[in-house]
């Protein structure tokens, strides 16, 4: 059983000594529940009023439960009049129950109420039609204040109304009446709009959430955000992981809570609870004026299936600009795109959204040292107090880590270093997390993409890349109905890829490179490697020497997340028509030799690659010696001939050319 909100700030009132004692006809155990936290200092209790017709025992029980009642060393006081589910045979259900016990309601309400003549009395949600409670309430006396709040009038019938009458009650009815709004009007009445209370009402722990008002760092378009978020009523702040996207919307609501707003945070976790309201709970939740925050309702990494959502959003935004409430939505950029390609209504919503991203950057690097520099000042780091460490860590973190997540992560997990191997060692590993991110984002497309973003990496004009995308989808046997490519290009151009002008054509390019590492990082897993690997079969046979170089290294770089029969493409271009390819390609080869798996380090051809990349360091060697007048007789050995590319034991140097006997000969 869960509190609502109105429980939860009546367990914060009674906690603040506002009130001591609760009456209650309620059967259920939603008060425990909630004032649970109180067991644990002893300063809680709750009495049960059972149907009891034996006078002695009414007389004792009263006498009893008074003098609990009375005491001030119990903070909270909660007597059930009408009795408890555990014990349902007793309950005081109807009318004739109420009338039996009603003497024993009387001996306890009744006798409190004279007792404490000083304390008024609130009504919350009570109907006013059980005659026990009536009665206790005839011989009541006192001036003090009553309140009856209930969403509807109390009835002029009602056997409660003449009390009410005679003690001038004042009536609270409608929306404000409801049981939550009551304690939220008392709550912000009595309670100063403090970041402790802010942080308890979103229950929200995280130190570095509780002291964001020092750690936090705008990015550029915050007033933007604002700007729409006043305007429209609603703001989507879209975007890639880490960007700060949840950090910014918590500082909104933080922002506006000073200002009078109520704030509700609807986390990722809760989406169950986040379609229910944006699907037909959002006339209610609107109520009065609050900043509503919905965190990633379409899905983090997986697009999730919310159904008439797509219906329906139209009528949840038109509610949300017209009343008093404001409403934030943060979502990554591509679970958003699909939620939009989805939609089922005609508001344009693009004239909420702001976007958070590397690509502008929302956070620039003098950004990012503040942040860095903000949160090492506060979290104490030990580094941040040595002035060569601390101008070390500015200097390489600045371009290792680029999101605000990260900067966070590595602090938290740097306080206590204090040399630069380990600061250095911190610090890459923490950079790795951004990638990783958004190699689970690519995961989750669908192939055609990946596809997409596969030819990208590459670096290609954008006809070549159009082209081969045709040809990929074919042979990868990806259905597709309409132009794929060109939804592709929507869809990514101007977000992770680039369009850009180069030797008077179109090339496209990932606009920075954590992207297209994160592509790399995606290799890991089934999917995107085999549609990578089908790419890289295509393009090593391009006429392009500089597209098959291209290949030849990103193999390299991936070798040990790509298939075999991809390793083995290297192999192929080692013996490439071209000279340059063949050089460059042998020379990456031992550039990457330590990323090679051990058996593919015992390949002849990989023996035979290095060792020719020794032979060619030895002759320079030489020639330097032999320039230098160190040697200046005829230079020989082994190695590849640079006519024919033949290995050969006797090489001899003609006219700077090292050649075998046969070309020598010719």
């Amino acid at each position: 059983m869960k509190s609502s909100e109105g429980y939860k700030l009546l367990y914060k009132l009674m906690a603040n000594g506002y009130f001591d004692v609760i009456f209650t006809t309620n059967f259920d155990h939603m008060l425990e529940e909630t004032f649970k936290n109180f067991v644990l200092n002893r300063d809680y209790v709750v009495e049960i009023l059972e149907r009891e017709e034996d006078q002695k025992k009414i007389k004792e029980k009263s006498l009893e439960i008074l003098e609990i009642l009375q005491n001030d060393k119990i903070n909270v006081k909660i007597v059930k009049l009408h009795g408890d589910l555990n014990h349902p045979r007793r309950l005081t259900l109807t009318d004739k129950d109420c009338e039996s016990h009603k003497h024993l309601v009387k001996s306890v309400f009744g006798k409190y109420l004279n007792r404490n003549p000083q304390k008024g009395i609130i009504f919350v949600g009570y109907s006013g039609w059980d005659v026990d409670i009536v009665y206790a309430l005839e011989e009541v006396e006192g001036n003090e204040s009553v309140w009856y709040i209930n969403p509807s009038e109390p009835k002029w019938d009602a056997p409660l109304t003449p009390f009410l009458n005679k003690r001038k009650a004042v009536s609270i009815s409608g929306v404000n009446g409801k049981f939550d709004n009551v304690f939220k009007a008392l709550s912000r009445k009595l309670f100063k709009p403090t970041i402790e209370n802010f942080f308890d009402k979103i229950e929200l722990s995280d130190t570095r959430y509780r002291k964001i008002e020092d750690l936090y760092v705008k990015p550029r378009e915050f007033d933007e955000i604002k700007e729409k978020l006043e305007n429209g009523r609603i703001v989507f702040i879209i975007g890639d992981p880490e960007i700060g996207k949840t950090y910014t919307s918590i500082k909104l609501l933080l922002d506006y809570y000073k200002k009078g707003y109520e704030p509700i945070y609807y986390k990722e976790t809760a989406r169950k609870e986040q379609l229910e309201i944006l699907h037909y709970k959002h006339e209610t939740i609107l109520e009065g004026k609050k900043l509503i925050y919905f965190e990633d309702p379409f899905g983090r990494i997986k697009f999730e299936d919310v159904g008439g959502l797509f219906r329906e959003f139209g009528a949840f935004i038109d509610g949300v600009r017209t009343s008093q409430s404001m409403i934030i939505i943060t979502s990554r950029e591509a679970m958003f795109k699909k939620f939009e390609e989805e939609k089922e209504f005609s508001v344009d919503i693009m004239q909420f959204v702001e976007s958070l991203n590397l690509v502008k950057p929302s956070y620039d690097q003098y950004d990012l040292a503040r942040m860095l520099e903000k949160a090492a000042k506060i979290y104490e780091c030990k580094w941040f107090k040595n002035a060569q460490l601390r101008n070390f860590v500015s200097g390489y973190a600045i371009n290792k880590l680029i999101t605000p997540l990260r900067i966070n992560e590595f602090i938290g997990s740097s306080k206590s270093l204090s040399n630069i191997d380990a600061l250095k060692k911190e610090i890459d590993k923490k950079s790795k997390g951004t990638r990783i991110s958004f190699a689970r984002e690519i995961n989750a497309m669908e192939s055609s993409k990946i596809l997409f973003l596969s030819l990208v990496y590459f670096d290609l004009p954008l006809d070549k890349v159009r082209e081969y995308y045709q040809k990929l989808l074919d042979i990868l046997n990806l259905e597709y109905l309409g132009n794929l490519f060109e939804d592709c290009m929507k869809w990514f151009v101007g977000n992770k890829v680039e369009a850009y002008d180069r030797y008077g054509e179109k090339y496209l390019r990932f606009f920075h490179s954590k992207y297209k590492e994160g592509l790399s990082s995606a290799l890991d897993t089934a999917r995107p490697k085999k549609i990578f690997s089908v790419v890289l079969k295509e393009l090593v046979k391009d006429e392009d020497y500089y597209v098959r170089i291209n290949v030849g290294e990103t193999i390299l770089e991936n070798i040990d997340r790509v298939h075999k029969e991809v390793q083995y493409l290297v192999k192929e271009l080692t013996n490439d028509i071209d000279p340059e390819v063949r050089e460059r390609i042998t020379y990456d080869i031992v550039e990457n030799i330590h990323k090679f798996p051990s058996e593919l380090r015992e390949e002849e051809w990989v023996k035979r690659s290095i060792k020719h990349i020794e032979e060619i360091k030895r002759r320079k060697e030489l020639e330097e010696r032999y320039y230098r007048y160190e040697l200046r007789e005829e230079m020989w050995g082994a190695g590849m001939c640079e006519d024919c590319g033949n290995y050969s034991d006797n090489l001899v140097c003609v006219n700077n050319k090292y050649l075998c006997d046969n070309c020598r000969d010719n």
